[in-house]
């Protein structure tokens, strides 16, 4: 896979607990999707779950990436129903919606990706998936645009705080290298302040009102 500079960054970094800010269109799909991957064949018979919002976004956003990034020869069966991708090294890589937190429980994890953590209920990762990573120690990666300064804030906040196992993030749209700076201004020009900087930005604004 060719990942940006900042992508490559993330990638790299050796943090069991990764939590990356970015403005829109930066490439978050197209990255965790690598992560997922790079997950699932570093071992045999490993579990590795993408989570959305809602289990359609999950279908919408990371099937056809997931699909078309893996390559042919990696894969011994899909099912599209399940949304799940079974590896001929025995590992399974599934999608999942957070609309029903507990849903998500019972299976152990070694790998997670929260994909706009900020708009799930926070209970999805401390009340379920953070204990299902514990018996294989296993890594998750959360990723998504702001929306205030939420639960999303409060993880992200962990890596700047120097928290064991943890990094954070933070690029703007720009710094993401897919969208021209024209387009940027365009949207500066277009957008109330405080949603260009949430959106374009990725700052924690803070609504009122």
């Amino acid at each position: 896979m060719q990942l940006t500079k900042p992508q490559s960054e993330i990638f790299c970094s050796p943090s069991r607990f990764r939590a990356v800010v970015a403005g829109r269109r930066f490439g978050k799909t197209f990255l965790s999707t690598g992560e997922i991957l790079r997950a699932a064949i570093g071992g045999a018979n490993r579990n590795c779950w993408y989570v959305a919002p809602t289990y359609g976004a999950a279908k919408e956003i990371a099937w056809d990436m997931l699909i078309q990034t893996i390559p042919e020869e990696y894969i011994a069966k899909t099912n599209e129903t399940s949304l799940t991708i079974r590896l001929i090294n025995g590992s399974v890589i599934s999608l999942k919606g957070a609309e029903k937190p507990n849903n998500l429980r019972g299976r152990a994890l070694d790998f997670v990706v929260l994909d706009e953590f900020a708009d799930m209920r926070p209970e999805a990762w401390n009340e379920v998936l953070r204990p299902s990573l514990s018996d294989r120690q296993g890594h998750a990666l959360f990723i998504g645009t702001p929306k205030g300064r939420n639960h999303f804030y409060d993880l992200w906040a962990k890596g700047l705080d120097g928290a064991d196992g943890w990094d954070s993030f933070q690029y703007t749209t720009l710094q993401g290298g897919n969208v021209p700076a024209e387009e940027i201004e365009q949207a500066r020009n277009d957008l109330d302040k405080r949603t260009f900087n949430q959106e374009y930005c990725a700052e924690f604004v803070t609504y009122s009102g």
